[in-house]
């Protein structure tokens, strides 16, 4: 089959291969609708795709011309995300986990320091070395 046809047969892998249309069509013919793409158009799909998926789509459920040039375009598949808004920047993603931990031990801390003071306040606490 080959890839014009696979186009409109979807349950056929040859439609999800680059490699199938470098065949059928020429360098100055892929340059020219490469072009022909503006970002907000690509970013598009990657979001009409999402949206019909329910969570973002890996690059194989993206057609292959529009998953070539978006990593052409974006220079990968994450930064593509992200530039779709589907995904937030690696440097966000990474100062929220720094907060999300920071705050998770200040509350463990609290924690422990109300249970001594509670069981200070019960008489509850053993005397250390250094107390008679």
């Amino acid at each position: 089959m080959d890839a014009a046809n696979a186009a409109g047969d979807r349950e056929s892998t040859a439609w999800l291969e680059p490699e199938q249309w470098k065949n059928y069509m020429g360098k100055e013919t892929r340059k020219a609708l490469y072009g022909a793409f503006p970002d907000e158009e690509l970013l598009a799909v990657l979001r009409e795709t999402a949206a019909r998926l329910g969570r973002n789509p890996s690059k194989k459920e993206v057609f292959c011309v529009y998953r070539v040039f978006l990593i052409q375009r974006f220079g990968n598949w994450p930064r593509a995300l992200t530039a779709a808004g589907l995904k937030r920047p690696r440097e966000q993603r990474r100062a929220d986990n720094r907060r999300r931990n920071e705050e998770a031990l200040r509350r463990r801390k609290a924690q422990e320091l109300s249970g001594q003071a509670a069981a200070k306040e019960a008489g509850l606490t053993t005397k250390t070395e250094g107390e008679a």
